[in-house]
């Protein structure tokens, strides 16, 4: 089913800071929006686990020093997603 709104997202700190392009991050969890039906439920060959939610055991990883995925959407302000939230209700 879908999972829409925000998620607690618990992450491997001293793991993240490894890679160079990774946020600046303080805490070993932050919050991030969520809209989508899809779960990762298999890294990719190559990817480095980096956090996880309640919901999706991959939901932050690495592949290399060029790729860092989330299975949310850190793009997304919550005012965006309850923008998407209303518009889709009646549907």
């Amino acid at each position: 089913g879908w999972e829409i709104g925000g998620r607690s997202v618990n992450v491997k700190l001293e793991e993240l800071r490894q890679y160079p392009y990774a946020l600046d991050f303080s805490s070993n969890t932050f919050d991030i929006c969520q809209f989508h039906r899809d779960v990762v439920d298999k890294l990719p060959k190559e990817a480095h686990l980096l956090g996880s939610s309640s919901r999706c055991p991959h939901e932050v990883y690495a592949v290399g020093n060029h790729i860092l995925a989330f299975q949310g959407h850190p793009e997304f302000a919550p005012e965006f997603v309850r923008a998407m939230v209303n518009a889709r209700k009646d549907s």
